[in-house]
């Protein structure tokens, strides 16, 4: 953590559950931003929750998958684009509560539908932003609805 900066670098992906366990746990409100070094391929579970402070991240090519809970309490994040090569996303939900925050448009795994994203073939809903309060309905499409895809819903 570059305490100055408040910018934390990650350099490998390591097994967390909850930022309580992180390395950088001690430190989650003075992360602004989070830098991950090309190379890590899976951002973990509940990796950054409660970094309250935290506006941005950047994400590498090189990671194929997002684990849930990831940004989860994170109300300063103004955006994150997912890159194309992020294969799977457990859920995202607490990032989706504002449309728009999320950018799935350079991912060709992923598409919004109303205000849900699903997988772009439909197959998988993984999940609604906690702001949708009217009816939703699913696509016929999907075979898959994610765990967590309602919370907060």
């Amino acid at each position: 953590l570059n305490a100055l900066a408040g910018q934390l670098t990650v350099h490998e992906a390591t097994k967390i559950e909850g930022t309580g366990n992180a390395p950088w746990g001690v430190v989650i409100g003075s992360v602004w931003s989070a830098v991950f070094v090309d190379g890590v391929t899976a951002i973990t579970n509940n990796a950054f929750e409660h970094c309250t402070a935290m506006e941005s991240v950047s994400i590498p090519k090189s990671v194929t998958s997002i684990g849930r809970g990831v940004l989860f309490s994170c109300e300063n994040l103004s955006s994150i684009a997912i890159p194309s090569s992020v294969e799977t996303i457990a859920g995202i939900h607490s990032l989706i509560a504002e449309v728009g925050i999320v950018d799935v448009s350079k991912n060709q795994n992923f598409v919004f539908v109303g205000d849900a994203l699903l997988s772009k073939d439909m197959a998988n809903f993984i999940c609604c932003p906690p702001t949708m309060y009217d009816d939703y309905e699913i696509p016929n499409s999907v075979n898959l609805i994610a765990e967590s895809a309602f919370i907060d819903c």
